[in-house]
């Protein structure tokens, strides 16, 4: 079967589109195009799974029959599934809420592959404000260009949706390449961190 475990380096994207069923349920919707940009048909797509990471994997059938079978594969992570500490597996993807030590302080978000951190965030949020704001992502350089800093990015604003957003200073090249890649600045203030009262009452508590 192809893609029965997948690429070891497989790329992950974050998605969570669902549809409703005929029987009152909701199913997952798959993408419209591949990470080449060739159409999703019925027949352009394989579904199965990557045991390694326990995650949903896609196969472009175009990409995997003109060779290009490091694009071919990607897996699609649910950035609202996410567990705490004393919940997590020490296996496969896992998406962990580390929570702020007083509200709207900055909590973390991690990335963990076979329970090792491979990306982790961190962002502060204000339920009243509703604001939220990127301070750091940092990824395992072993680990870079396979999407998880903007699953982790994603799953930061699943826990804000609907929220006001913005980042600390961006200045590397890099980081702006980054956040253009993931369109976070088209609706969001990118490089100019908006706190609130409420954070900054957060930090002078922790002082």
């Amino acid at each position: 079967m192809v893609g029965e475990f997948g690429p070891e380096n497989v790329r992950v994207r974050p998605w969570l589109r669902h549809v409703p069923t005929p029987s009152g349920g909701l199913a997952l919707q798959y993408p419209r195009r591949c990470l080449v940009g060739h159409e999703l048909g019925p027949r352009q797509v394989w579904v199965g799974w990557h045991h390694v990471l326990r995650l949903p994997l896609l196969t472009c059938r175009r990409c995997w029959e003109h060779g290009d079978r490091g694009r071919a594969e990607w897996c699609l992570a649910d950035p609202t599934h996410q567990q705490h500490g004393e919940q997590t597996e020490p296996l496969g993807l896992q998406l962990v809420a580390v929570p702020p030590p007083v509200a709207a302080a900055p909590g973390r978000i991690e990335v963990r592959l076979d329970g090792r951190v491979a990306t982790d965030l961190d962002v502060a949020l204000c339920g009243i404000c509703r604001r939220g704001v990127v301070e750091h992502v940092r990824t395992d350089p072993q680990f870079r260009r396979r999407g998880l800093a903007w699953t982790a990015v994603a799953a930061a604003r699943a826990r804000g949706a609907g929220y006001s957003w913005s980042t600390t200073a961006v200045s590397e090249s890099g980081a702006r390449e980054f956040w253009t890649a993931i369109d976070f600045a088209a609706d969001a203030e990118l490089g100019r961190a908006r706190y609130c009262e409420h954070m900054r009452a957060a930090w002078d508590h922790l002082a």
